[in-house]
C-alpha cells in the first residue's frame, strides 16, 4: 500500500512539513515496521512527493501509520491500486513534469536505501524490482520522455523566457547535485557563459566547475556571488533555508531566483525583497502544462502498460513468493480504516 502526498494535493510548503530529513529516514522506516502487520516500508521523497509505500498484511489498519507520521496524507491506496500508483511515480507519469526522467533514479534509490536499513522485505523486493523494469520498458517503447523532461530543464525555459539571451548572464548555481549538474550543464549548453558554482562541499563544487569551465564560489563566500548574479538557481538538499531577504539588502540591479528545492533552500520572505523575483517548483506548473500537451498521447501508450502491469502483479507475485500471504487478499483503498477528511 501507500500513502503520501504530491505536487496535485499538498502545497510545497505542506511537502515541506511533512517530509523526512536524511538521517531520519532510517530511523521512522524502523518505527514504522515495528507496528502490527506492518513487514516492509520505503520512504519516497521528491521534489513532487512525500509517499510510504508498505508491505502490509490483511490485519492492518492505516490510522497506526498515520498517529506516527502526525501528518494527514492526501491519498491512500492498497493492493493493485497502490502498485499501480508506484509504477505510475516511477514513469515519471504522476509528476508534475510529464515523463520527467529523475524521478526512476529517486525510486530507486529509495529502494536501495530500504536495502540497506533492511526495511525491505519480498513483497517490497518484488514490487519495487518490477516497478523500475516497467519504468525502463515504458521509456524505451513510448516517446513520453523526450525533452524536455526534468524539472531542471522547465526552470531554464523559465529563465529563458525572463531573459531570452543567456551569453551576458551573470548565473550562480548552487548545489552539485543531480538536480543542480543538471540545470548548470543546461544553462552551459544554452550560451551562459559567465557560470558560478557553490555547494557546501567545496571538492563537489570544484569538480563540477571544472567540467563546465565555469569558477567556483566558496560556500562561505554565497553572499558574495549572490550580490553579483543576475540569475540564481537552488537545488540543494539543505533541510532549512540557506537563503534570506537579508543577503539582498546592499543589492542594486534585479535578480531571478529559480528555488528547486524540496524543502526550499530560498527564505519565502526573499521574494519580498525589492528587485528580486522568487520562483519554486510549483510556479513551473504552467510551463510544465505546456509541455505536457505534446506528450500526451504517447503517456496513454504508457498507461496501457502500466494497467497491463499492474493487472499481471498479483498473479506473478502468487507465483514468485514462497511466503503464505495471498497479496489479493491484501486491503484495497475502501478497506484501510482511512478517510481523507
Amino acid at each position: 500500500m501507500v500513502l503520501g502526498l504530491n505536487h496535485k494535493t499538498a502545497s510545497i510548503a505542506d511537502r515541506e512539513r511533512w517530509g523526512l530529513s536524511s538521517f531520519g529516514v532510517p530511523l521512522f522506516l524502523k518505527e514504522i515496521l515495528k507496528i502490527p502487520s506492518v513487514c516492509g516500508a520505503v520512504y519516497v521523497a521528491t521534489c513532487n512527493r512525500v509517499e510510504f509505500y508498505l508491505s502490509v498484511e490483511k490485519e492492518f489498519s492505516i490510522s497506526s501509520v498515520i498517529e506516527l507520521w502526525k501528518a494527514e496524507p492526501s491519498y491512500v491506496y492498497g493492493g493493485e491500486q497502490a502498485f499501480s500508483h508506484l509504477l505510475r511515480v516511477a514513469a515519471g507519469l504522476d509528476s508534475l513534469v510529464l515523463g520527467e526522467n529523475q524521478v526512476m533514479g529517486q525510486i530507486k534509490q529509495a529502494y536501495l536505501q530500504s536495502v540497506e536499513i533492511k526495511t525491505a522485505d519480498a513483497l517490497i523486493h518484488f514490487a519495487f524490482q518490477r516497478a523500475l523494469n516497467v519504468a525502463k520498458k515504458i521509456r524505451t517503447e513510448t516517446g513520453i520522455a523526450k525533452s524536455p523532461t526534468s524539472v531542471s530543464s522547465v526552470a531554464v525555459m523559465l529563465i529563458e523566457q525572463i531573459f531570452g539571451d543567456f551569453s551576458k548572464l551573470k548565473t550562480l548555481v548552487v548545489g552539485t547535485g543531480e538536480t543542480g549538474s543538471q540545470t548548470a550543464e543546461l544553462l552551459v549548453k544554452r550560451g551562459v557563459k559567465n557560470l558560478i558554482v557553490a555547494n557546501r562541499t567545496l571538492c563537489a563544487a570544484e569538480t563540477l566547475a571544472a567540467s563546465l569551465k565555469a569558477s567556483v564560489c566558496p560556500f562561505e563566500e554565497l553572499e558574495k556571488a549572490l550580490a553579483l548574479s543576475d540569475m540564481v538557481i537552488t537545488a540543494t538538499a539543505s533541510s532549512t533555508p540557506i537563503i534570506f531577504k537579508e543577503m539582498f539588502l546592499r543589492k542594486n540591479s534585479p535578480t531571478v531566483l529559480v528555488d528547486l528545492g524540496v524543502p526550499r533552500d530560498v527564505d519565502p520572505e526573499v521574494g519580498n525583497a525589492e528587485g528580486i523575483y522568487l520562483y519554486n517548483v510549483d510556479d513551473l506548473k504552467t510551463i510544465a502544462d505546456k509541455n505536457r500537451v505534446f506528450r500526451t498521447q504517447e503517456a496513454m501508450l504508457a498507461e496501457k502498460i502500466v494497467s497491463y502491469a499492474a493487472e499481471s502483479f498479483q498473479m506473478e507475485w502468487k507465483k514468485r513468493s514462497r511466503r503464505m500471504m495471498d497479496i489479493s487478499i491484501l486491503p484495497d483503498s475502501d478497506h484501510l480504516g482511512w478517510q481523507k477528511s
